[in-house]
């Protein structure tokens, strides 16, 4: 990190940083989206072609988007959240 990230850094009371290992997909929520996405959202769809998974992705992801609940939730069941209660 530079001398003047570092300096920013301390000089904000409230925020905190945390080291993350390199590679931690449970601390990344937006591997939990992609999760909810493959295991929920498009369970049971069979796209035919790469245009036909690309509507329905875009598709799914805007519903999910359109829901703050889920969103939310998706949030909050990482690991992160899990820091601040």
């Amino acid at each position: 990190t530079s001398k003047k990230t570092t300096a920013f850094i301390q000089s904000q009371r409230r925020l905190h940083v945390f080291h993350l290992p390199s590679y931690s997909p449970d601390w990344n929520p937006d591997e939990k989206v992609w999760n909810h996405l493959k295991h929920q959202e498009l369970k049971g769809h069979k796209a035919k072609t790469k245009d036909e998974l690309t509507f329905l992705t875009h598709t799914k992801l805007k519903k999910m988007s359109d829901d703050p609940e889920l969103v939310r939730g998706i949030y909050f069941r990482c690991c992160i959240a899990d820091l601040f209660h």
